[in-house]
């Protein structure tokens, strides 16, 4: 018997060390870019360049949002993110009529979560951008139904994400929780007969709901 105490207490803090489980998180709120170069490159044409303020809408339809599923195992976790982030040209040169991603310049990440005290977590990510560019450029417009599966939605590009999060458990699992994030991303958007040459860095504050399964 004393010689199984030793290895019961290792399995048992074997146990308590990879017990885990599920959460699943939900979240609105207001990203803010910075002024980022702006390139449009046309068969043909000199290229257009101009330094690039975007507004984002947050609250038009399609609202901006994130959706986050994570697996935790003592204070660490892996990740799958999506936030759907927009961006709308506010001051286009005169050969743009238009020029926006509002369906989505989405950030798709794989996270790694680490828990700090007073229930707050850093985390780290790393993805791609998912767009749906929409753009009149020398009165040429892009149409809505190529991409991936004729959807108007293009893998275009790479994004690195960094945040900061702060949770306040309610009853059971459930907790809301407040998150700054700060997303550095480079995306090629196809206009007609060419691309854009989209970088973006924003920083995001965001506000949700959260459920943690497990012990």
């Amino acid at each position: 018997m004393r010689a199984r105490a030793p290895i019961a207490l290792v399995e048992l803090a074997s146990a308590a060390a990879f017990a885990g489980g599920w959460n699943v998180e939900a979240y609105t709120g207001a990203p803010v870019n910075l002024s980022t170069p702006l390139s449009i490159e046309q068969s043909g044409q000199p290229t257009l360049r101009v330094t690039a303020r975007y507004e984002t809408r947050p609250f038009e339809f399609p609202w901006y949002y994130q959706v986050h599923v994570g697996r935790w195992s003592g204070k660490a976790e892996w990740a799958v993110e999506l936030t759907h982030h927009k961006i709308f040209l506010t001051n286009p040169p005169a050969e743009v009529g238009a020029f926006a991603s509002s369906h989505g310049y989405n950030f798709f990440t794989v996270n790694r979560g680490w828990q700090l005290p007073f229930d707050i977590w850093a985390r780290a990510g790393l993805g791609v951008v998912i767009s749906h560019p929409e753009s009149t450029v020398r009165g040429q417009k892009l149409g809505e139904n190529g991409g991936l599966y004729g959807l108007g939605f293009y893998l275009s590009g790479a994004v690195a994400t960094a945040a900061v999060q702060k949770r306040v458990y309610l009853v059971g699992g459930f907790f809301i929780a407040a998150t700054g994030m700060f997303s550095a991303a480079y995306a090629a958007l196809p206009v007609v007969d060419g691309h854009a040459s989209t970088p973006n860095i924003a920083f995001h504050a965001l506000l949700g709901l959260g459920y943690r399964f497990g012990p």
